[in-house]
């Protein structure tokens, strides 16, 4: 049986079901980086387990992900754990 898109994305997509976070950097360009950000996104606004997709850093390849209502973006990691404290 040939292996399909589907199950490879459902591969990858499976450990975004779990975490109650998600942070990206955005200083890299990156395609892999946008599934895992729009799996987090599926997630936060599908009734998933995800409560906190932030984006770390200045954009630099700019992605409609990035400006999500769902999505925080800071300077820097410290930011945000300070933000949650």
């Amino acid at each position: 049986m040939a292996d399909t898109g589907w199950s490879r994305s459902r591969a990858v997509a499976h450990p975004m079901r779990r975490p109650e976070s998600h942070a990206t950097t955005s200083e890299h360009d990156g395609r892999g980086m946008f599934v895992e950000l729009g799996a987090a996104l599926a997630s936060a606004t599908g009734g998933g387990r995800v409560r906190h997709i932030v984006v770390v850093g200045p954009i630099q390849h700019e992605s409609v992900f990035y400006f999500h209502p769902a999505v925080t973006r800071v300077g820097h990691v410290g930011e945000w754990l300070t933000a949650l404290a």
